[in-house]
């Protein structure tokens, strides 16, 4: 039942209707949930920049002792670059990361 777990809802934040953030509070830490749905190709640009500048200050509006959990539609394709070895590891299907890709690596790779 959903009731039960309402007392443990710290945060509930829709920062954008593409960004929601839900923060649960547990015994130890904090468990962030991040719900994002990230832009396809778009017609203009700033579009895409808008929702990075979104993304980049939710995540860095986000501290203490916290778990992320990344949701969502990231329309991303990670591809098979050295590089990104470390984040994402050797096995894609694709042989390029698009846009989207290097974006999400970017924030996940603040935590290696």
């Amino acid at each position: 039942n959903h009731r039960t777990l309402i007392p443990y809802i710290k945060v509930f934040n829709p920062v954008s209707e593409r960004i929601l953030i839900l923060i649960i509070n547990s015994n130890f830490i904090n468990i962030c949930i991040i719900n994002e749905h990230a832009t396809t190709k778009v017609k203009y640009d700033n579009v895409k920049d808008i929702f990075n500048d979104e993304l980049t200050e939710t995540y860095e509006s986000i501290s203490g002792n916290v778990i992320i959990i990344k949701l969502g539609d990231f329309n991303a394709k990670y591809g098979r670059e050295p590089q990104y070895f470390a984040c994402i590891g050797r096995e894609s299907l694709h042989s390029n990361s698009n846009d989207n890709s290097v974006c999400n690596i970017k924030y996940d790779s603040r935590n290696l």
